[in-house]
């Protein structure tokens, strides 16, 4: 099968080479993803400077494997558009060192360049390890490698893609899998507010999530008990129930 891997973590990521290592020994995998991170990158795309393109001598068995100049939608549409003769069978974003849960998806570029593939009408799967600056992504990718051909096979409708998030815990501790659906997350943001040397004003974002209540079936709540959570997740904005509200207004 052939098989796309990215990122928004950057090509020389650990989670990305447990992937590359983990999915090489059984497929044809072609590895396009960012120069240096681009986490938080959403789903943005280059479109006023060149994007630049470096053929990289990766480790493993890859078939090719390009660094981007560029964001992670940007390495999915250059991959499928330019770089990679066929078609991809399936593309792979990940694993990202952190979660994606809830409405972090909205910034998430791991996220993103899943939804990037999905409008190819390539079945796309976003991966994340929970918790933060993680050493080992061997559950992770154990996860992606035992269920790849069913997600491949998966009849998606284009613009739908698949978020896995595997909980940070022993694999021998993980309970199951669940299917679930997007959950809240809040944060207490605070803006640390600082100076250059030549006395300039700057700020610098940060935050930890707040508690929240979830609904019943929260990816949140599925990696919390110990679960990995699998969630499918579209790409559109529409909120249908307040159609007649405003068409009211506007259709007089």
């Amino acid at each position: 099968m052939r098989v796309l891997l990215t990122n928004d973590d950057g090509i020389y990521a650990k989670g990305l080479r447990t992937l590359i290592e983990r999915l090489s020994k059984e497929h044809d995998v072609y590895v396009v993803a960012p120069s240096v991170e681009q986490s938080a990158k959403s789903h943005s795309i280059t479109m006023h400077h060149p994007i630049m393109v470096k053929d990289v001598d990766l480790y493993g068995s890859v078939q090719a494997a390009f660094a981007i100049g560029g964001t992670p939608a940007d390495c999915v549409k250059i991959a499928i558009e330019e770089l990679i003769e066929l078609k991809p069978d399936i593309v792979i974003s990940g694993i990202n060192d952190g979660p994606n849960l809830g409405n972090d998806i909205i910034y998430s570029g791991t996220v993103a360049a899943a939804v990037e593939g999905s409008f190819y009408g390539v079945n796309s799967v976003a991966v994340s390890l929970c918790g933060r600056n993680n050493t080992e992504f061997d559950a992770a990718a154990d996860f992606i490698a035992e269920n790849i051909t069913s997600f491949a096979k998966m009849d998606v409708p284009v613009d739908t893609a698949i978020n896995v998030n595997v909980p940070n815990i022993p694999a021998s501790e993980i309970k199951g899998t669940k299917v679930t659906s997007i959950g809240t997350r809040k944060y207490a943001n605070t803006f640390d507010h600082r100076h250059t040397p030549r006395g300039e004003v700057y700020y610098w974002l940060a935050g930890e999530p707040m508690e929240a209540e979830q609904n019943g079936d929260s990816d949140i709540k599925a990696v919390k008990e110990g679960y990995v959570s699998v969630t499918p997740i579209r790409f559109d904005f529409t909120f249908k129930s307040l159609n007649k509200d405003l068409e009211d207004i506007f259709n007089k």
